[in-house]
């Protein structure tokens, strides 16, 4: 640890970035963020209720809830879950209708009440707005009975990734070139992964590489991935 770069207060750069990622989460509304400057035990936080340690995550706690607000809506309309007319007006009224912008107001609604307050914050009007979307998001998107059939599809995808992942790095381990022998690109990309964060995962921990590298997928990418090794694509390209 004495090697990594110090990151202001006796902090460095690995723990400001892990301390940011633990504490990002956007599922916890609240309407102004500080720093909480306290040196944290990282490995022991499991629930929502710390602070990031930098402000640069709050920042990045802030942004996780406006990046999903909007187009939570937009997927939800063009899976048709629920149509645009069912969106609460107290909401659209202030906040817009469409992810980008949702995504304008509430930034340029950050900066301003931000620099009058001192802290990461939201004003007293877009903050209500933003609460009547989020509950409305819950009770028609997150909760609605035409998804509860997909979680065990979905528990499926991140199980069949995770196995996959982790027989190939029990059979190739640092062999990078190994990967790209497999024939397909999940391979391909979990081996470029793997050498760039060597040097990371060689000073903590190979054990979470894997879920480490799941994590970070989009939901588009994971499908994809599943499709393309469970059913391949161009089978003359193997004979």
């Amino acid at each position: 640890m004495d090697r990594l770069i110090n990151y202001g207060k006796g902090l460095n750069l690995t723990y400001a970035v892990r301390d940011g990622i633990i504490n990002h989460c956007g599922e916890a509304f609240e309407q102004q963020i500080r720093p909480d400057f306290r040196i944290k035990e990282l490995s022991t936080i499991t629930t929502p209720d710390f602070y990031p340690t930098t402000w640069e995550g709050a920042v990045m706690r802030m942004a996780d809830k406006v990046a999903y607000l909007g187009r939570d809506v937009e997927d939800a309309i063009h899976l048709k879950l629920i149509s645009d007319d069912e969106l609460p007006p107290e909401a659209t009224s202030v906040l817009g209708r469409t992810n980008s912008e949702i995504i304008d107001t509430m930034v340029n609604d950050i900066i301003k009440t931000s620099i009058e307050s001192g802290a990461i914050s939201l004003s007293d009007r877009v903050f209500h707005s933003f609460e009547i979307l989020k509950d409305f998001n819950y009770s028609h998107i997150y909760q609605s009975e035409k998804l509860s059939d997909y979680h065990e599809y979905f528990g499926r995808i991140l199980r069949t990734l995770i196995e996959y992942l982790e027989e190939l790095f029990a059979a190739h381990r640092l062999d990078f070139a190994a990967y790209g022998r497999e024939k397909n690109s999940l391979a391909v990309r979990f081996g470029d992964y793997l050498q760039k964060m060597q040097s990371f995962y060689e000073s903590d921990s190979w054990g979470n590489a894997v879920v480490d590298y799941v994590a970070g997928m989009t939901d588009d990418f994971a499908i994809d991935s599943v499709h393309e090794i469970l059913l391949p694509g161009a089978f003359e390209t193997l004979f």
